[in-house]
């Protein structure tokens, strides 16, 4: 019996020992951030409850840098983070060799992408990201033109009937890029937006993506056994389990595809095998599934799938943000419309075949492209995680501390951009960019982790925009944009304009 007891009270010592222990190493870790400012936050759920929905993190966040300044503190339950839009503390961050984790938040992209491209760390992420580069070589992108403009004339074809009508455009573009993906980098046509077979898979991934901001805001979600008790997570799984579906629907096609390649033993169709995009440049499945049928496979089955997931989510997502908001913004601004319609003619002349150089020469149409992004980045804030101390500026970072690296607000900053709210393609003259901080314009992020497919969106949105200004004549609606942080960027009312036969 007096065993026992002091069996009982040994474990009572070390309980109160390791919560000690938690209790010093916290505050350590809160002394080496206490000298960054940040709004009153309330006990457990810091300031959590600031955050009624994804329309108010952008708000409250651009609210919280004018008032503390551009690098602030802000606790979200158990998350201690650091917001900055100061170009000094981002040039060190996204120049990195060795702090390139993505912060705690993308955890919640797990079951769904996995250890993928955009949320592996090292050393899985260096492996992928040296594997995955050559498929977006020049010659790659060269042949992806002609499926940019044939997507595009399928979506001329859709809005032919619209004339003089108000449209979301928002929803058509997410079919149409998705159609884009599917074809060039997966090599399978799909007719999502012919056929509207893809709006399934499109609210899957809006469901996904918008799960992860509320996760990251809500104080009681971010735990996994609170969370398996919710409504939501049945959803998620629902989700889950269907985009993985649609994924691995995509990967057997093309396996079965190369298997009947490789059962003809002519030196043409060997050829045709590893010369699909040019020499020795396979498309991006194509290289995944060489690289996993090699022996000794580099590549699992279901590392696979996370890279395809990861690739197809991406790859039509952020660049249909992107299109659509560019629209939106040439519609409400009729003298930018009308020049960069101008330069399209006088360059596509008057067979309008689309061509590499033809692209590189629309010049104008791409300082419009860079200054939607600027305004409406498709993805509005990054996070990294330090995985050590790390001294910046005379300062100790503690290990663990989440960063939020908030684009949104540096492209935004009055002391950067001469009134930052107004559309003015101009600022991307190249004298003009010449005069700004490299890391002053960040929608494809930068450094090492910078977006893998930034040229693939360029062109594609410079491809198809062209291609829709040739035939249509935007105007605006009267409808305010009711702008959501999904993980994308997002109008939750749609993005609405009428659009009109040229």
């Amino acid at each position: 019996m007096l065993t026992l007891g002091l069996l009982i009270w040994a474990l009572i010592v070390i309980v109160l020992f390791k919560l000690y222990q938690k209790y010093v190493e916290r505050q350590v870790f809160l002394s080496r951030i206490a000298h960054i400012p940040g709004p009153p936050s309330r006990p457990l759920v810091g300031n959590g409850l600031d955050f009624k929905g994804t329309t108010d993190v952008l708000p409250v966040m651009m609210q919280y840098t004018k008032e503390y300044g551009p690098t602030y503190r802000l606790f979200l339950g158990a998350d201690t983070n650091i917001v900055t839009s100061d170009l000094k503390f981002i040039e060190f961050l996204v120049t990195s060799t060795t702090q390139i984790t993505k912060s705690l938040s993308y955890r919640f992209l797990d079951k769904w992408l996995g250890t993928g491209l955009l949320t592996a760390s090292n050393p899985k992420w260096k492996k992928h990201r040296r594997l995955l580069t050559p498929t977006f070589h020049f010659k790659i992108l060269n042949d992806c033109i002609p499926i940019f403009h044939s997507n595009a004339q399928n979506l001329i074809e859709h809005w032919k009937g619209s004339n003089g009508k108000m449209v979301d455009i928002h929803k058509d573009v997410l079919l149409c890029s998705l159609d884009v993906i599917c074809e060039t980098a997966m090599g399978n046509p799909i007719g999502a937006l012919k056929q509207r077979n893809g709006s399934h898979y499109v609210k899957a991934v809006k469901h996904m993506t918008k799960m992860v901001v509320e996760r990251t805001f809500s104080i009681w979600r971010q735990f996994d056994w609170i969370y398996q008790m919710s409504p939501e997570y049945q959803a998620d799984k629902k989700n889950t389990a269907f985009l993985h579906g649609v994924t691995e629907g995509v990967i057997k096609v093309k396996r079965q595809r190369l298997a009947e390649k490789e059962s003809k033993e002519s030196k043409d169709n060997e050829e045709d095998l590893d010369d699909s995009f040019g020499k020795n440049k396979l498309a991006f499945l194509d290289l995944l599934l060489k690289c996993s049928t090699e022996e000794g496979g580099t590549l699992t089955n279901e590392e696979i799938r996370q890279e395809v997931d990861t690739f197809m989510f991406a790859g039509h997502d952020t660049i249909s943000s992107g299109m659509s908001f560019t629209l939106y913004l040439l519609s409400q601004h009729q003298d930018v419309q009308e020049k960069a319609f101008e330069e399209v003619s006088k360059i596509l002349g008057e067979d309008n075949t689309i061509t590499m150089e033809k692209l590189n020469e629309m010049k104008y149409l791409e300082m419009v492209i860079k200054e939607s992004l600027r305004l409406f980045p498709p993805v509005p804030m990054i996070g990294r995680e330090f995985t050590d101390n790390v001294v910046y500026d005379g300062e100790v970072y503690p290990k663990g501390l989440q960063i939020t690296i908030l684009l949104y607000a540096v492209h935004r900053c009055s002391e950067i951009y001469e009134e930052p709210n107004k559309f003015n393609p101009e600022r991307f003259t190249s004298e003009n960019c010449a005069k700004r901080s490299n890391y002053a314009y960040l929608p494809f992020s930068a450094g090492p982790r910078n977006c893998i497919g930034q040229k693939f969106a360029m062109l594609e949105m410079k491809s198809m925009l062209s291609s829709l200004l040739l035939k249509f004549r935007f105007k605006p609606s009267n409808e305010e944009l009711q702008i959501a942080s999904e993980t994308v960027l997002t109008s939750l009312n749609g993005i609405n304009v009428h659009i009109e036969t040229r």
